[in-house]
């Protein structure tokens, strides 16, 4: 016996048929099949394997596309170092061992902040303290005051938000590697 009922789909009204009938259940089972139905469950199984190996292979693809990139950039950094003949580019291949994360956005971002931290400790800090305000000062208190503000700066980028804590630290170490090399102030630069 069909039932023909209205029912809103979306924005319209649809005849929709319904059966109305007496519930039942039946139950088939097979105590000997005799293998009739290994061939479903071998068919599966192959269905199974072939999506996993799809699946698979885009990882596979996706890793070594990361791979090639990250040793693209670590083999420009070394054959920059090798170019130039410059002793101090040796860092360039550091941050790129570094600065690799698991996903190409955080590295970058990390790349980033270490750059711009080296920027900001190295030549504004480091280099212009080496140039204007160390030939001023003819004691450490002075060397102090300078070495706890940058510090202090460095510090406050380090404590702050997960994103930018990496700059401060960066700041830091640069600044730290110019002045702290030797025990007296630097004469060349």
């Amino acid at each position: 016996m069909l039932l023909q009922v209205c029912v809103l789909l979306y924005n319209q009204w649809v005849l929709q048929n319904q059966g109305i009938g007496e519930g039942g259940v039946s139950l088939d089972y097979t105590l000997l099949d005799f293998g009739a139905r290994a061939d479903r469950i071998q068919v599966q199984r192959s269905l199974l394997q072939a999506s996993e190996l799809v699946f698979n292979d885009t990882h596979r693809k996706l890793i070594f596309a990361v791979t090639h990139a990250y040793y693209q950039l670590l083999l420009a950094a070394y054959l920059a170092y090798h170019f130039f003949e410059w002793r101090g580019l040796n860092s360039s291949v550091a941050t790129c061992m570094i600065t690799a994360l698991s996903t190409t956005g955080s590295s970058r971002r990390k790349q980033i902040l270490r750059v711009a931290g080296a920027i900001t400790g190295g030549l504004l800090f480091a280099i212009a303290a080496e140039v204007f305000l160390l030939p001023q000062m003819d004691s450490v208190f002075g060397f102090t005051i300078l070495f706890g503000a940058v510090t202090v700066f460095s510090a406050w980028f380090a404590t702050s938000s997960p994103r930018l804590s990496y700059y401060g630290l960066q700041v830091a170490f640069a600044f730290y590697i110019v002045h702290l090399r030797a025990f007296s102030p630097e004469r060349q630069l």
